[in-house]
């Protein structure tokens, strides 16, 4: 097991008429081993003496365990011997693999399933290009695990298509499988970045999880959920589903928007407060941030934005900045100027790209 080297996980058995290998138990008894690690090694014949120039198989069985032990690692150590009953010429081999997804724990997305990430709009309602999007389901990892992508998993700057061998396609017509960037794995839900799809594809596409992906015999690929592509599919982050993930820009820099006490160091903001919103699906940018690419600096929306506060339309120059996030993918940031006619209380918040307008009830805190 690989979360306790010391454990036997499930059990070894010779292959039926092979005279090559046989079972031992660390403790160099026979089976069965009691739960002691077993060793498949070389009979006599297994030696394989004179032995001309290429290569030679050993087989064994193994039984996997009844009940899930998470990951389980294989070990392998060989030699290639010249038969000179010397070392010298002679080479050892080890190797080392671990075990991937069965069959039996095939992942299924949920209908509806592939959702805005940030908003969790309704399933009728697109994603785009690009966007961050969160797909819920059953067996998509195995049960209590949970990861989040980490900057040891970025390959050349650009995030990883699996996590743990867990990701998910984007199946466009007549094209090859895109892989979604992934961020987050559990149970019941994947968090991942929409792959580039081809220029000005709009409309329905599949969506699948896979395990093991380029894994042959072993590949696991769930089953497909229809969702619509469109040029813009604009959400906002929340806190907890209502209020929006905004901080405030003036010092102290960072603090959420809220109620005092609603949230760690919360406060609310003030008409002519500078405060930065967070959304996803809002479009490109210039210059372009690739989807799968963290941005190195800022970059604006190519599409104009427009807001509204507490009702409250903001004027252009209210709208100091709509682009990309530094630092992150997939995620836009907005420097938004609290308009100064602005009631006090919990006033809702709504940014419009082209005729698409963010998710309703996300409210920000204001106080005059």
């Amino acid at each position: 097991e690989a979360r306790n080297p010391q454990r036997q996980a499930g059990s070894l058995s010779v292959v039926p008429e092979d005279t090559f290998v046989w079972v031992r138990c660390r403790s160099l008894t026979m089976p069965p081993c009691n739960n002691e690690l077993e060793y498949a090694t070389h009979t006599s014949l297994g030696s394989r003496a004179n032995t001309p120039s290429g290569f030679v198989t050993f087989r064994v069985d193994w039984t996997a365990p009844a009940a899930d032990v998470g990951n389980v690692i294989f070990t392998a150590a060989g030699l290639g011997a010249d038969g000179d009953q010397g070392t010298g010429g002679d080479h050892s081999f080890t190797t080392t693999a671990v075990s991937l997804f069965a069959p039996s724990t095939q992942p299924v997305l949920s209908e509806g399933g592939v959702v805005n990430g940030a908003s969790f709009a309704r399933p009728d309602r697109p994603i785009s290009e690009g966007a961050i999007v969160s797909l819920f389901g059953e067996r998509l990892a195995p049960a209590g695990f949970r990861r989040e992508v980490s900057r040891e998993d970025l390959n050349a700057g650009r995030l990883p298509i699996e996590l743990n061998r867990i990701g998910a396609d984007f199946l466009v017509p007549n094209r090859d499988p895109a892989p979604a960037y992934v961020l987050f794995v559990s149970e019941r839900q994947i968090n991942a970045q929409a792959p580039e799809l081809p220029a000005g594809f709009v409309g329905p596409i599949q969506v699948q999880p896979v395990f093991n992906r380029g894994q042959g015999l072993n590949e696991v690929r769930g089953n497909r959920v229809t969702v619509n592509i469109a040029a813009v599919s604009p959400g906002l982050f929340t806190f907890d589903g209502r209020y929006a993930a905004a901080a405030h820009a003036a010092p102290p820099g960072g603090a959420p928007v809220g109620r005092v006490g609603q949230f760690p160091n919360s406060r609310p903001a003030r008409p002519g407060d500078v405060i930065l919103v967070y959304g996803t699906g809002f479009g490109p940018t210039q210059p372009r941030v690739e989807p799968g690419t963290l941005a190195a600096e800022p970059a604006s929306l190519v599409n104009t934005v427009r807001a509204q506060i507490g009702g409250v339309s903001l004027a252009p120059s209210e709208i100091l900045y709509a682009g990309a996030a530094p630092t992150f993918a997939g995620l836009q940031q907005f420097n938004l100027r609290v308009p100064e006619a602005v009631p006090a209380g919990d006033q809702p918040i709504v940014l419009t790209v082209g005729l698409t307008d963010t998710q309703a009830g996300v409210v920000i805190v204001v106080e005059r």
